[in-house]
């Protein structure tokens, strides 16, 4: 079976931004699983960078795939540094 190009265009780039925060994700489950940080569930550290990683490729898709690295990493990145100032400032009011 093969794809159309216009068909396996929009494959990637709806599949894309779910890899990409996966990745991402992964990385920050793994980091607070060893130095126990917190026992967050995956699914709520996924939809942090899901969302950043999916503003990212929605901002380029006019512009080309060629953009779509770039733009995925810089939003993924600020929405995971996002979650963190967010979590910081949470445990900060709960300390007082």
């Amino acid at each position: 079976m093969r794809f159309e190009s216009s068909t396996k265009d929009v494959i990637l780039w709806l599949v894309a931004p779910v890899v990409t925060a996966t990745g991402f994700a992964t990385g920050i489950a793994i980091v607070e699983h060893l130095t126990r940080m917190s026992k967050t569930k995956f699914l709520r550290i996924f939809i942090w960078p899901m969302i950043g990683c999916a503003i990212g490729a929605g901002a380029v898709y006019w512009h080309g795939p060629m953009l779509i690295v770039f733009t995925m990493l810089a939003a993924g990145t600020a929405s995971i540094a996002l979650r963190e100032v967010i979590l910081s400032i949470k445990k900060q009011g709960n300390n007082r």
